[in-house]
């Protein structure tokens, strides 16, 4: 990302400043405002102007105004000659990132008030992952990918079909979020990411969610999406997308309690992070065999008695450490936080690593998740939020803050550290 710099020009103009602004503009060549490559202190040139793209102000599907002078860049490395292969750029702003196996995926949220287009858009804009980076084709979908973490589990690309679930807020009250489903694909003439099926839709109308329900958990498996809503009970949707043109809304479950993050265990079975009715993090095993009639096959709330309960892993995937074996038995661990209040001790606050396992896992019916125990880190680091965990063989290592913790799978009670 880039975004051109230069001196004699003021970024919050009066309206004497307005015309020095322009005269400023009017003085520059494309030289000074293209990014340049310094390699080993030596400068040079990234890219030419002739490799950059701008919104066409004139196409139906362009935002009513440029957001900033911002250059989104994208470029390949030949790591064997140690040289750049090829770079080109976006001159606009982008907010995100998604990487299929054959294509590279820029969004940009579109909040342009044009009369012409809708206000609430994620825009698209895909190129290929050669080499060549060659333009593909724009498309855009209703509403905005989420902005908190976790969000590119919302964009998921299969079989040439991308798929993105977006949420617009409507400014009323009784039910101030619509989420919804789009299904786009690439047509090589037009250069054109086309919107060829949306849920809800006129032919199945059913909300995802009820009045008001936020969006939390979303995974996409295959041909199958999962999604979680909550404001006082969560439901579970599981939704088919067998029919890239007609997906649909197969099967539903309500629990209390929400689950922020959804991990994949096999094709039947599908675990659940999140917070619990008493606002504890809680972990959810759900059956997902039959995706007309997912059901829970146990949940765990984690820290009874305590004041509160957090864990990282519910919005960021590296404090979440899982590994799959082919007997039947997986292991994951997650980092937890929680807070003791009691009048001896006054309030305390500690961190942990929990160990846990899914068993059975190759007979969905009798699968259960069981806790093996925990690796207690004492007293929070308030000043340093790093908590990663790793496996080697039947070691554990605890990353929390600046001291690291050990133990064996086995026997987590004897633990070492911190070292």
């Amino acid at each position: 990302r880039h975004t051109p710099n230069f001196e004699n020009y003021s970024y919050y103009p009066n309206d004497e400043q307005q015309a020095s602004n322009q005269t400023a503009v009017d003085a520059l060549n494309i030289e000074q405002i293209l990014p340049k490559l310094r390699v080993n202190g030596d400068i040079a040139d990234l890219l030419s102007a002739e490799d950059c793209r701008i919104t066409d102000a004139d196409n139906a599907m362009a935002p009513a105004a440029s957001a900033s002078p911002i250059m989104t860049m994208i470029i390949a490395i030949d790591l064997q000659e140690q040289a750049i292969a090829n770079a080109v750029c976006y001159l606009d702003t982008t907010s995100g990132i998604y990487v299929s196996k054959n294509t590279i995926y820029l969004t940009q949220p579109d909040y342009s008030n044009s009369a012409e287009v809708s206000s609430n858009r994620t825009i698209v804009h895909s190129y290929s992952l050669s080499t060549e980076l060659n333009y593909l084709g724009s498309g855009a979908a209703d509403g905005q990918l989420a902005t908190s973490d976790n969000r590119d589990f919302r964009i998921n690309e299969h079989e040439g079909f991308l798929r993105l679930v977006t949420t617009t807020y409507t400014g009323n009250n009784e039910d101030r979020v619509d989420h919804q489903l789009s299904i786009l694909r690439l047509d090589d003439e037009s250069l054109e990411l086309e919107t060829i099926a949306r849920l809800p839709n006129a032919q199945r109308p059913d909300p995802i969610g009820k009045p008001n329900e936020e969006l939390y958990g979303v995974r996409f498996m295959s041909d199958r999406l999962y999604m979680v809503t909550f404001e006082r009970i969560d439901p579970l949707y599981a939704i088919d997308l067998t029919d890239p043109t007609d997906p649909m809304i197969a099967g539903e479950l309500t629990v209390t309690g929400f689950s922020d993050f959804l991990h994949p265990v096999n094709n039947e079975l599908l675990l659940g992070l999140g917070q619990s009715e008493d606002g504890l993090v809680k972990l959810e095993l759900f059956n997902i065999a039959d995706i007309d009639a997912p059901y829970s096959l146990g949940a765990s709330s984690i820290g009874a008695g305590a004041n509160w309960s957090y864990s990282e892993a519910r919005y960021n995937r590296h404090a979440f450490t899982y590994q799959a074996f082919d007997d039947g038995t997986d292991r994951f661990l997650f980092f937890f936080s929680l807070g003791l209040n009691d009048e001896i001790n006054g309030y305390s606050q500690y961190e942990r690593l929990y160990l846990f396992e899914i068993n059975g896992k190759n007979n969905s019916i009798n699968a259960s998740m069981d806790q093996v125990g925990h690796i207690n880190a004492g007293n929070t680091q308030w000043w340093d939020d790093r908590h990663r965990a790793i496996f080697h063989n039947d070691a554990v290592f605890f990353i929390n803050g600046t001291s690291v913790w050990s133990a064996l799978w086995t026997d987590p009670s004897q633990q070492n550290g911190p070292y």
